[in-house]
């Protein structure tokens, strides 16, 4: 309540969701998201890298834990 309850949280993480979509959609392709525009979450922003290189995921993975950001590889059932 403190913050503006409910729709505090939804602004805050529909701005979030929507900067990291922003980033993937302008990155000429280097980030991919394999989901629609228009069923994409805000909750789970799924996206590879250099076209799924998998070196490149691997970096990105081990740099991301560097500044303690952990579980980021996805499902299993995608690669992750």
């Amino acid at each position: 309540k403190a913050k503006g309850g409910l729709s505090y949280w939804d602004e805050l993480s529909d701005k979030k969701s929507r900067m990291l979509y922003d980033v993937i959609d302008g990155s000429d392709g280097f980030y991919n998201c394999p989901v629609e525009k228009p069923c994409r979450s805000r909750m789970n922003v799924p996206f590879t890298i250099g076209g799924g290189d998998e070196a490149l995921e691997k970096k990105f993975l081990e740099e991301a834990k560097k500044v303690k950001l952990y579980t980021l590889a996805g499902h299993r059932s995608v690669g992750g």
